[in-house]
Parts: structure tokens; C-alpha cells; sequence
């Protein structure tokens, strides 16, 4: 109707009518037609209009109602009537001929007979009844027309099936010839298709096929049976392996009993006594699975309990950690991942309930508000040997100035800040850490300001404290340089066997290559004073060098390269256990070969038992499958049991490492389900 009235508004306004119209909507048959015979009502209507030009004593009449039914079922452009008038000019020159004209002139219409039949003329007093049936006469052999056609097109789809796959069809009680040993038989509703679709079959040949079929199916069967085994034996490995254990075929009767308690968890009261041993095996599996509830809790809980650790407490709620201090009063380690329900009475009922609690570890414990940790300082004293706390936000500056007052000046052993965000002053930080004066181990990793932990600060600690810890830990502290590494490891780091130093991107590798050539060099019965006067014993520092250290870790170090490598095995080569070197893109593949080849041929270290079991070589790109091998097949044999190549391209399934040795590869691109 949009398209009508824009024709009657250019009607009304004197316009010549032509529409550009690019809109269309659904046709029907009839459009169809009149559109491939090049016949529209806009055209006929222009051509009627010009001959009417001529005479302009009469008004342009409105178009009929039937006129404007056939207008809006026709949308498509109308081309300019001006060169499709079949008119003749002044010098009597034909014009070309529209498509209609032809048409009509086809039919038996003349000229003559339109113009007297023109809806045009209906509003002339001369129009007579015989010229409107001649008009209709014309609109009903153009219907007439398009009903044939639309009869034939019809007639044309029903000759085409969709549902015919080319199947022969048959009919019951009809001679037909056997597909396969051409003898006649009856078809009969029990009449089988050949193999290929192409004929039927009589009974004997039928019969035949369908034993064949059904051996065919049985052979799909166990085909598809054994795939699912294979499948199941490859998804078993895949995760024995990402879980870094090895792949039992026939499990252990007490592996059994487990999992059965595990289906029946629920039920925890008939259960009854349960070893510690199998107690904490099955509270991995339910911390690992996410199942571990307020339910479930129960069986792990006792009067005569010392240690618990529950590694996703993601489901339990403030009474279920009330329940834990109730049922376990003498606990003394208490271990606690995840505990964002975690409430500030449950802390607190901790610290007056568990007298005997001596170490904690909490991950997550966004709900303690500062004032809870204050007082939880305030009660247990001088009783903490351990305390961990990550990803908290709210312990901030006060609390570690409180921790540090009431905990690490007594028995404060053991000292882990992850990711806590509200420590923010590097002044009162500075005085907080100078309390802790009798650590073995310190954790202080991704710090929100990275000047937080600055070099000065670390290096003055080392050098108060720094003689009695065991393990460092500094991930994250992007701050620290070489300076640290120089003048607080260096000189005050003698007795480390864990050291940590991820993410550290300010340190270079000249001065790590210092570190532990350094470390190497100087034998433990030797001595070295540093000091303004080296006779003034008071004003010196005995360094005697560090004996080898246990755990490495310098993931990501990025400017660590070749000549960093054969340093830390030159040093400890014999006692490293874990190391990881994985992230680090300026090793080369020279650099391994000078590797190789020293671990190979230098006499210090020929006679020395390496102890490695778990070397981490991710996203390094020259690593390769021969590296892998010597490692794995010479330099470390035996000891070697996890190697992890995660980003590592070059490392293909070629290697000559068994998912099911010894020796467990796991990152390669290859190793798929």
C-alpha cells in the first residue's frame, strides 16, 4: 500500500508517475508471469496517460479499484514508456513495440480494440457496455495464460520426489528376476534389497544377505567396542600423565575400597574407621573433584586430629568451619584453600578454641576484615610458627605491623604473603619484616606495587637475617634488579635450597652467571670476610659459599640465556631436585649443545649422582627431541621422571620417551586424546 500511495501522491502533484522503487514484496503466479512478458500495470498506465495527452479537456481519472489490486501486487521498476509506445509519429514512423503489445497483437487484440476498452475512457459518458466486456475479455485470456503455466510448472514438481533415493520399487505378487542368480521369484513383502540398492533379491539370496548383514553388523560392533577401549586406555594415560602419577592397569584392592567410599560418601556415619593415610587420599580426590560439603566434612573431622587440610573449601559455609575448631580441639596445622565463606567469627573462634594451633594457611579469605586479624594476632601470640595467608585484600599495613609485633619477634618461623593487596606502604613494610628475625622461610610474591619490595629493603634483611633462611621466595617482584642478586644473595644466601625468582624481569644474566659461578668456585671450608677492616672481626661477614641448592625456579627470567644454564648446573648439579627454566627465549640451541657436551665431559662433575627429578623446559623453542633424549637417556638417566615441554614445537612424538616409563613427557603437541 506504501508503494500506491507514492504513485497517487506524484499522480496528485502533476509528476509523470515513474517510481524507483528497490523494495519488493512476496509475488504471486500470476505476477510471475506478467513480469517475464514484460507487462506491468505502472506501464500500461503510462502508455494510456500519453495517448490521453493529446486531449487535455479530460481529467486524469483515478485508477480502478481492480487496477490498483493488479499496482500492488506488481513491484518490481517500470522502464521509461516513452520508448515501449507503439505510437506513430508525425513523419509516420512506427516505433518499436512494448512486450505487451506484442503479446496482445498475439492474442487477436488490435490497437483499436484497447484504446476503446482503455480504463481510461470508463469515465467517459461514450463508454458502453460491450467495450467493459471486451476489457474484461482481455483480463481473462492474461489470467488464462497464467493459469496455464502455473498448471504446467505444477505438473513438473509433481514429477519430481524427495523422498526418492533411487531405491527400486516393488509391488507384492509381482514376477520378478533375482538381482543376484537371475531366477524368478514372487515378490514378497519380505523382499530384500541387494547391497547396493540396484535389485531384489529372491528368499535364498536374501536370506544370505541378511546373515551376511548382521555378521557385517556384529563386526561394527566389536570394531566400535575395542575403539571405545583404546579410547578410554588413551584418556586414562593422557591423565595419569597432566596428573603426574603412573597408569595402573589392575588397580589396588585399596584403591578400590577408596573409590567405593567415594560413591557412598554421603552416607559418612557407616563408614566407620577410616586410616589417616587412606583418610587423606580421599580427601584429595573429593578436593579435586569439588565435591568436599558440609556433609561430606564429616569423616575427615576427630577429637584427636593434629593436621588438616582441606584443599577447596569453595562449599563449605561459616558453620561448617565452626564445626572443624568444635570437633578437632587439638588440631595444631590447619591448611584451608579457597575459604571465601570464611567469616570473621569463624576466625576468631579459631584462635580461642584451637589452643594449640601453631600453624595456618588460608588462601582466600576475603571476608576477615582488618580488625579481625588484629585480634587474631592479639590471641594467639607468641603460639604461631607458620602463617600464610593469599589473595586477601583486606590485610593491610596494620596487620602486618601487628603480625610482625606479637608473632615475629617470638617463634615465627615460616612466613607466606601472596597477593595481598593492602600492603601498600613501603616505609612501614620496611620496618614490619625488620621483626622477623628468626625466619627459615619467606614468601613474598606478586606484590600490587611493584616498589614495594625494593632492593635496599631485601638487601638489608639479608643481611640481618639472611643467614638463617632456607627457602626464598619472591615471585613477582619486578622490582628487584641486580643489586639483590649481588649484594643480598651473593654474600648472605650461604644455606638456601629453595630459591624462587619467577617473573623477575630486571635481572640479567651476567649477574645470575656471577651468582652461582661464584657458588660454585668457592669450597665450603673456605672463608670470606667482607668488611671495611678485614682484622676487625666486628665489622666482618664469614661467607663460606652455598653447598648446592634443592629447588630452582626462574620461569620467565627473560633475560637469562646460555652462559646463566651452565652455571646453575655447574653449581648444583648433584643436589637439584626440581628446576624449572621453562620461558626463557635467549637460550639457544648452541648453548644446549655446550650444555650437553660439558655435562658430558667435565671430571668435576663425572662422579657426581644427579638427583633431578623434575625439570620444567616450557615454551623455550630450541628445545628439541635429541635434548629431551640426552637428558633423559644419559645425563639424568634413572632419576629423571617428569620433563615438561609445554610450548616446545620441536618436541614431536619421535622421542624416545614413554608416556608409560619411567620417564613422564608431558606438553607435547602430539600427546592427544
Amino acid at each position: 500500500m506504501s508503494s500506491y500511495r507514492r504513485r497517487q501522491t506524484a499522480n496528485s502533484n502533476g509528476s509523470d508517475g515513474t517510481e524507483n522503487n528497490s523494495i519488493r514484496g512476496p509475488n504471486s503466479a500470476l505476477t510471475s508471469f506478467l513480469r517475464e512478458q514484460g507487462i506491468t500495470a505502472e506501464g500500461i498506465r503510462q502508455r494510456n496517460l500519453a495517448r490521453q495527452q493529446p486531449n487535455n479537456r479530460q481529467p486524469h481519472p483515478q485508477p480502478e479499484p481492480e487496477d490498483l489490486a493488479l499496482n500492488e501486487d506488481l513491484d518490481s521498476p517500470t522502464p521509461d514508456v516513452s520508448s515501449d509506445s507503439n505510437t506513430v509519429d508525425g513523419n509516420g514512423v512506427r516505433g518499436p513495440s512494448s512486450a505487451l503489445t506484442a503479446f496482445l497483437r498475439q492474442q487477436g487484440i488490435t490497437s483499436r480494440q484497447r484504446r476503446r476498452n482503455s480504463p481510461l475512457q470508463s469515465s467517459s459518458s461514450e463508454l458502453e457496455p460491450r467495450e467493459e466486456q471486451l476489457d474484461d475479455a482481455e483480463v481473462a485470456q492474461i489470467r488464462q495464460a497464467a493459469r496455464l503455466k502455473r498448471k504446467r510448472l505444477n505438473d513438473e514438481d509433481a514429477d519430481y520426489n524427495d523422498d526418492d533415493s533411487g531405491v527400486p520399487k516393488f509391488q507384492p505378487g509381482k514376477i520378478e528376476f533375482c538381482y543376484e542368480c537371475n531366477n524368478r521369484f514372487t515378490i514378497t513383502v519380505y523382499t530384500e534389497h541387494s547391497s547396493d540398492a540396484l535389485g531384489l533379491l529372491c528368499h535364498k539370496c536374501g536370506k544370505a544377505s541378511s546373515q551376511a548383514n548382521v555378521k557385517d553388523a556384529n563386526r561394527r560392533k566389536e570394531v566400535s567396542k575395542i575403539e571405545r577401549v583404546a579410547k578410554k586406555k588413551r584418556k586414562q594415560i593422557a591423565q595419569a600423565l597432566l596428573n603426574k602419577i603412573d597408569v595402573v592397569n589392575v588397580p589396588k584392592l585399596q584403591d578400590l575400597c577408596i573409590k567405593l567410599i567415594l560413591d557412598y560418601i554421603d552416607d559418612v556415619e557407616v563408614l566407620g574407621d577410616i586410616g589417616m593415610d587412606n583418610l587423606a587420599k580421599i580427601n584429595k580426590i573429593l578436593s579435586k573433584n569439588r565435591v568436599l560439603n558440609a556433609n561430606s566434612m564429616k569423616l575427615f573431622l576427630s577429637s584427636d586430629l593434629t593436621k588438616l587440610e582441606f584443599f577447596d573449601c569453595s562449599k563449605l559455609g561459616p558453620e561448617s568451619y565452626s564445626m572443624i575448631a568444635a570437633y578437632c580441639p587439638n588440631l595444631q596445622e590447619l591448611r584451608l584453600e579457597m575459604c571465601g565463606q570464611l567469616s570473621n567469627e569463624n576466625l576468631l573462634y579459631f584462635a580461642t578454641h584451637l589452643k594449640h594451633l601453631k600453624h595456618i594457611y588460608l588462601d582466600g579469605p576475603f571476608l576477615i576484615r582488618s580488625e579481625t586479624w588484629n585480634r587474631f594476632f592479639e590471641i594467639c601470640g607468641d603460639r604461631l610458627v607458620e602463617f600464610h595467608v593469599r589473595n586477601s585484600h583486606r590485610f593491610n599495613n596494620d596487620n602486618l605491623l601487628m603480625l610482625s609485633e606479637r608473632c615475629g619477634l617470638v617463634n615465627l618461623r615460616k612466613l607466606t604473603l601472596g597477593r595481598v593487596d593492602g600492603i601498600d606502604d613501603m616505609g612501614l613494610f620496611e620496618f614490619s619484616i625488620s621483626n622477623f628475625k628468626h625466619l627459615q622461610s619467606l614468601e613474598i610474591s606478586n606484590p600490587l606495587n611493584e616498589a614495594l619490595i625494593s632492593n635496599d629493603i631485601l638487601i638489608g634483611y639479608m643481611a640481618q637475617y639472611g643467614i638463617n633462611l632456607q627457602s626464598l621466595i619472591l615471585n613477582g617482584c619486578s622490582g628487584l634488579g641486580d643489586r639483590f642478586i649481588l649484594e643480598g644473595l651473593l654474600p648472605f644466601g650461604r644455606n638456601l635450597s629453595t630459591l624462587s625468582l619467577d617473573n623477575l624481569d630486571q635481572i640479567s644474566e651476567s649477574a645470575m652467571t656471577q651468582l652461582f659461578s661464584t657458588w660454585a668456585n668457592v669450597q665450603s671450608t673456605n672463608t670470606v670476610l667482607f668488611g671495611k677492616d678485614e682484622e676487625d672481626n666486628n665489622n666482618s661477614q664469614e661467607y663460606h659459599g652455598n653447598n648446592g641448592l634443592i629447588n630452582l625456579s626462574l620461569n620467565k627470567c627473560i633475560q637469562l640465556g646460555d652462559t646463566t644454564l651452565k652455571a646453575i648446573f655447574s653449581h648444583s648439579f648433584s643436589t637439584l631436585v626440581e628446576f624449572n627454566y621453562g620461558g626463557n627465549q635467549h637460550t639457544t640451541e648452541e648453548g644446549f649443545g655446550e650444555l650437553i657436551k660439558y655435562l658430558k665431559t667435565d671430571t668435576d662433575l663425572r662422579y657426581m649422582s644427579p638427583n633431578l627429578t623434575h625439570l620444567n623446559l616450557g615454551f623455550t623453542k630450541f628445545v628439541n627431541d635429541l635434548l629431551i633424549e640426552t637428558f633423559v637417556n644419559q645425563i639424568f638417566k634413572g632419576c629423571l621422571k617428569i620433563v615438561e615441554v609445554y610450548g616446545c614445537n620441536r618436541v614431536t612424538a619421535n622421542c624416545n620417551v614413554l608416556a608409560e616409563g619411567p620417564t613422564k613427557l608431558i606438553g607435547r603437541q602430539s600427546d592427544t586424546i
